[in-house]
């Protein structure tokens, strides 16, 4: 645009058309949030000087579909609408589901302690006698993959899939057998 104020209304006005087709596809507000806010300056670097050329505007929206496979669907109407561009689609878990999963990690990864170091002292002619100290790292989810099919005039995904990992750091007591 010709003015930072031209360019922060258009922008507004196309985010406004996007906002209202997401509201109309039965996406709550809280669904749809602002992840990023612009508005600076176009320059033209050819010439000896820079030469201001205009005004670009840009207003980031992230947006939340728990239903997997409304994914595309919301994609192109979003563009339809007037986005863009789409700057990556993830896949990931609920909070509810993460910390379900985290949890399952941990004791699987609490039990294959065990077994290792109950298999080290045996070797050793030892007997764990119990928990010294545990610690555990940040969870780690891992999304899966994102790949768009091809042959479509509508956007798929098919998403890869979505891992938890946990890390635990265990001490053992052990006497001799």
């Amino acid at each position: 645009a010709d003015s930072a104020a031209a360019a922060r209304e258009q922008v507004a006005t196309d985010t406004d058309a996007v906002r209202t087709a997401l509201e109309n596809a039965s996406l709550s507000e809280e669904a749809v949030t602002t992840a990023g806010f612009t508005v600076q300056p176009q320059y033209d670097y050819s010439g000896d000087t820079p030469e201001l050329v205009g005004y670009r505007a840009t207003h980031a929206i992230r947006i939340e579909v728990a239903d997997v496979d409304r994914a595309g669907e919301i994609v192109d109407l979003a563009v339809e609408n007037g986005a863009t561009s789409v700057n990556g689609v993830q896949f990931t878990l609920t909070e509810d589901t993460r910390a379900e999963l985290r949890s399952e990690a941990l004791t699987d990864a609490m039990d294959a302690a065990r077994a290792d170091a109950e298999t080290i002292a045996s070797a050793a002619g030892l007997t764990v006698t119990g928990v010294q100290q545990a610690e555990t790292s940040r969870d780690r989810t891992t999304p899966g993959p994102v790949l768009e099919a091809a042959r479509s005039d509508r956007t798929t995904f098919s998403p890869g899939p979505v891992t938890v990992s946990a890390t635990v750091s265990v001490t053992y007591g052990a006497t001799a057998e």
